[in-house]
């Protein structure tokens, strides 16, 4: 019995001289860990987004909010934002954000013009849709705004793959009224076969006593 109850005492001194040598190691090991460099995250960099020019005020506050919203969905920080006047009629916007890249865009020009900012407008909204059916498409801007005076254009800055360029059909015929070129353009467009149409568009030509109507149709292959 007395045996038994020393051989228990040597193995627990054992067990502790044991677990006493290692201590220093662990130490050791320890401050190893300390002095291993930490990965630090990336600084950010301060960017700089200039917006289009607008026709209204409002419309520039607009979009500087869809671009600003979008911003902070992809993880940048916004510093700030302001809207000017520009040349008298135009206004723009600027964005300051932070991050780790800046962000890449692209703008797709309406290859067309019209008479009437609704037609344009309505046309956007078609080209859009297009667009987005990619699924890495992010809309920032969508600006329908005068060109040349009296007709309309409009630009769309996004996010995503390049747009392959436009094909230009010119309507051979002119027409006396709007509703006849009208026709004549929906028939052409009837007529298309293995393309995308992604613009159309009814134009006025001649002045005075020679004036008429005509259509153009954009579309890729």
């Amino acid at each position: 019995m007395k045996k038994l109850f020393m051989t228990t005492i040597l193995l627990a001194l054992g067990a502790a001289q044991a677990a006493a040598l290692d201590m220093p190691e662990l130490m050791k090991d320890a401050q190893n860990d300390l002095r291993q460099p930490k990965m630090s995250a990336p600084a950010a960099k301060t960017f700089v987004y200039k917006g289009q020019a607008y026709n209204s005020l409002y419309d520039a506050n607009q979009q500087m909010e869809n671009v600003a919203d979008t911003l902070k969905k992809l993880g940048y920080n916004v510093m700030e934002k302001s809207t000017k006047l520009v040349g008298g009629i135009n206004f723009n916007f600027t964005i300051i954000y932070t991050g780790e890249q800046p962000l890449k865009t692209r703008t797709y020009n309406s290859s067309l013009i019209w008479t009437e900012s609704q037609d344009a407008d309505q046309l956007m909204s078609y080209r859009i849709k297009q667009m987005s059916e990619d699924k890495n498409f992010k809309l920032l801007e969508s600006n329908v705004y005068l060109s040349h005076g009296t007709s309309w254009k409009y630009a769309v800055t996004y996010i995503g793959a390049p747009q392959p360029k436009n094909k230009i059909y010119s309507g051979k015929l002119k027409y006396a009224h709007y509703s006849e070129a009208t026709d004549g353009m929906k028939a052409a467009i009837e007529s298309f076969r293995d393309v995308t149409i992604t613009e159309a568009a009814v134009d006025f030509t001649g002045f005075l006593f020679d004036f008429n109507y005509t259509f153009k149709i954009a579309y890729v292959e």
